[in-house]
Order: structure tokens, then sequence, then C-alpha cells
């Protein structure tokens, strides 16, 4: 009887041990994996902390490079439509079917021929042989006369090209060109409104 006691308590003994053993392992485990965690949320905290700074740090530089900037409105666009659509892009919608609009969702809405992207690059010409204005200034699109200055910034926007103030110059289509709107049961009508450029002159240090 003392012999089956003893042998019991062994036993006992023994998957005590295994216990406390698979116990210190998967804690070990656990430690393990809660460091390894640690560490890649560590490594994953610090990159995005770097890619913010990293775009804080370009948009302060574009802030530096521009202190400032400004957007002017072409006057005189009417007489030089023919050379300005070739500096304009075809909207997507223009040539899409009254199904396709209609699941878009853009009844009763304008849809106008070109997009709002200008493409080529903006130069202001001082016109000093303008019979009306001997400060008058051209704005040309993609080498292609588009318009003109506004006669009352000639003066401050000729000062800034002069002392070459001017870094670098952008445009854009507002609104304007033919347009067409379709409706609910099919019809549609097409039209045409006045083309509005806006220019961006952005400025040196």
């Amino acid at each position: 009887m003392s012999k089956e006691n003893n042998k019991s308590s062994l036993n006992t003994l023994v998957t005590g041990i295994i216990c406390v053993i698979i116990g210190i392992a998967i804690l070990s485990i656990s430690v393990l994996l809660g460091v390894i965690f640690i560490v890649i949320g560590a490594i994953i905290a610090i990159t995005g902390i770097g890619t913010i700074y990293n775009k804080s740090n370009i948009k302060h530089k574009k802030l530096k490079e521009h202190k400032s900037s400004e957007q002017i409105e072409v006057v005189g666009e009417y007489y030089y439509e023919n050379t300005l659509v070739k500096a304009l892009t075809e909207c997507d919608d223009w040539n899409k079917s009254f199904e396709e609009l209609k699941s878009e969702g853009k009844l009763n809405k304008r849809i106008y021929k070109y997009d709002q992207k200008i493409n080529g690059g903006v130069q202001l010409v001082h016109e000093k042989n303008n019979p009306h204005d001997e400060n008058a200034i051209i704005v040309f699109i993609a080498g292609n006369k588009v318009g003109y200055i506004p006669a009352s910034e000639n003066v401050r926007i000729l000062k800034s090209m002069d002392s070459d103030e001017i870094d670098y110059i952008s445009a854009f289509k507002n609104t304007g060109g033919p347009y067409k709107v379709y409706f609910e049961n099919g019809d549609y009508i097409t039209d045409e409104y006045r083309y509005n450029i806006i220019i961006t002159i952005y400025y040196k240090q």
C-alpha cells in the first residue's frame, strides 16, 4: 500500500513538473511574440512618422519656393477661339450616350465639349505696339494667342515681368465652349457659352 502511494505521489510530482515546464514554455513564447509585435509596431510607427515628416517637408519647400501666386482671368478669348481650342482637351462625357449619362447621374446638367485641362505652356508677351494700350500683355498658350491680361493689371504684371519675379504660369478653362444638356425623356439641347480662361502666376522668392 505504501509503495502504491509513493508511486502515485511520484506521478503527481512528475505531472506537476511537466505542467510547470509547459507553462514556462508557453509564457516564454508569449513574451517572445509580444516583443516581436512591439518591435514590428515600433518600426511601422517610425516609418509613418518619417513619411508624414517628408510630406510636410516637401510642402514646406513648395511654400518657400513660391511665396505667393495669383489667378487672373484672361480677356478677349472670344476673338481667338479658333486658336484656343488647339490647347484644349475634349471631355470624355462629350461622346457618351444618353444611357451612359443617365446611369452616371449627369442628366439636366451641362456637358461641355472641352475639359478644364489646358495643354501647353503659358507665356506672357508685352505688346508694345498695341494701338490701344502700350502696356498690353498678350497671353499665349502652346504658342497660340488666346487673349490678353486685363488692362487694369497690365502695369503691375509688367513690373513683375521686367524684374524677373515670375517663376512659371499655368492655365485652365474655368468654363465655356460648346455644351449640351440631356433631359429625362431623352431630348437634348446644344448651345455655346463664352470661354473663361484663368491663368495662375507663380512668383519666385
